[in-house]
């Protein structure tokens, strides 16, 4: 994600100030957001384990699907989901960070 690219769109004021100073404020929303987003990126590291097995059991448990197929298509389909809610995830902490250090700074 471009962040820099982000806050120039939602902030116009900042196309005045240096480009170090924008990139200071990205390195810092990063800097202190890194422990959020390892949480976040640990729960669904568990959300995939638990939601690929419970997938993976009830295809072949239900249906008449081979349980090595089942279980590729729990961990892909767990995956791509919890991969795209990740992503947003840390993307919104990031920028909630932004905002707030941009206004406390303003």
């Amino acid at each position: 994600m471009k962040y820099t690219a982000w806050l120039l769109q939602t902030y116009p004021e900042l196309k005045n100030e240096p480009s170090v100073k924008v990139h200071n404020y990205v390195k810092q929303a990063k800097k202190d957001t890194v422990y959020q987003r390892v949480l976040i990126t640990l729960f669904f590291f568990i959300l995939v384990c638990v939601l690929s097995f419970s997938i993976g059991y009830s295809l072949s448990k239900f249906n008449e699907i081979d349980e090595t197929l089942a279980a590729l298509i729990s961990v892909v389909t767990s995956m791509l989901v919890s991969l795209a809610i990740e992503g947003r995830l840390r993307t919104n902490t990031i920028r909630n960070k932004l905002r707030e250090l941009i206004d406390k700074n303003a």
